[in-house]
């Protein structure tokens, strides 16, 4: 591609194919060195994320639900993050990632009605009407009249 590059220097085309190429291998090694990182469990809380982004952007949707799932189930994340956590997983239609994150979220932050109205919200998209009901009465006993409204 180079070679072709050099024969037609003015060729747009080739030269941000040729872009693409080095930025997609740039994010190949640096979403191998954050696996690295995972395995030696030396990973910080924000590479959490880029590794998910990356497993997102690669397509890699089972592996992206994993690591998800493991930050949620081994406490790797706050409660604040939880919540980046499910905006994420929305954005990508993982909604039984969203689920579990937002289940956590009202586990760690129980008197937040705005946790429970977003769970409530999810179980009904979900067609889970009995649970989103439970959820819905929970929000309304712990944020009273706001959140009635």
């Amino acid at each position: 591609m180079e070679e072709f590059l050099a024969d037609d220097p003015n060729s747009e085309a080739a030269r941000m194919f040729l872009d693409q190429l080095k930025d997609r291998q740039v994010k190949q090694d640096r979403a191998i060195e954050l696996e690295m990182k995972l395995r030696n469990n030396t990973i910080k809380n924000t590479e959490y994320f880029e590794l998910l982004s990356l497993m997102m952007a690669f397509g890699h949707v089972q592996q992206a639900d994993t690591l998800a799932t493991f930050m949620i189930e081994k406490d790797k994340i706050n409660s604040q993050q939880l919540v980046q956590l499910a905006q994420m997983m929305a954005a990508n239609k993982r909604f039984h990632i969203v689920e579990r994150a937002l289940t956590r979220y009202t586990e760690l932050q129980p008197r937040d009605p705005q946790g429970w109205i977003h769970l409530s919200a999810l179980k009904l998209a979900l067609n889970k009407r009995g649970e989103m009901l439970t959820s819905l009465k929970t929000a309304v006993d712990v944020g009273g009249e706001p959140a009635r409204n």
